[in-house]
């Protein structure tokens, strides 16, 4: 009868422990989730690119410092690319996704998961169409851009706090 009480109670100390685990990664999540939409609410936030997925090509990791950084007044591209382009811009010698905005719209939608979908496109940029940030709740994004003069491209990365 002690073995039978003995387990019993290892057994409930055990299943305490989990729930109080499980309950303190709930409130982590819900923590990243609500810094996560008011970086997305309030236009600040910054976009660190890994891994560049390119039409046709295959996908690459990039090295630290390739983001866009999105704030209410302004949109500053700096990404890599690879893909085909059917025009060549005179007079430049740079073929990443580097660009800045300071005219732009800007939907937010609902994504999947508890995440976001964001919409930009900019008025002031004649190559870049529209820009597509589907963000998840804890901040992992995948960002597609859609030219008007290369094939689209992708990127994975995170979202930071915005400056």
């Amino acid at each position: 009868m002690k073995a039978y009480t003995l387990f019993t109670l290892l057994t409930l100390s055990l299943l305490s422990a989990g729930i109080a685990a499980h309950a303190q990664s709930n409130d982590k999540k819900a923590a990243q989730q609500a810094l996560v939409q008011q970086w997305v609410e309030k236009k600040t936030f910054i976009f660190k690119a890994n891994t560049m997925l390119p039409t046709g090509f295959r996908s690459r990791q990039l090295d630290p410092g390739y983001q866009i950084s999105v704030r209410p007044e302004k949109l500053v591209s700096a990404l890599p690319f690879v893909g085909r382009s059917t025009s060549v811009i005179p007079g430049t010698t740079d073929g990443g996704m580097n660009f800045t905005s300071v005219d732009f719209t800007y939907d937010v939608r609902a994504g999947k998961k508890e995440g976001w979908t964001i919409t930009v496109k900019p008025k002031d940029v004649t190559d870049v169409r529209t820009i597509t940030f589907m963000i998840s709740s804890s901040g992992n994004t995948t960002v597609n851009i859609t030219s008007n003069s290369r094939s689209s491209i992708s990127y994975n990365g995170f979202l930071e706090a915005g400056k």
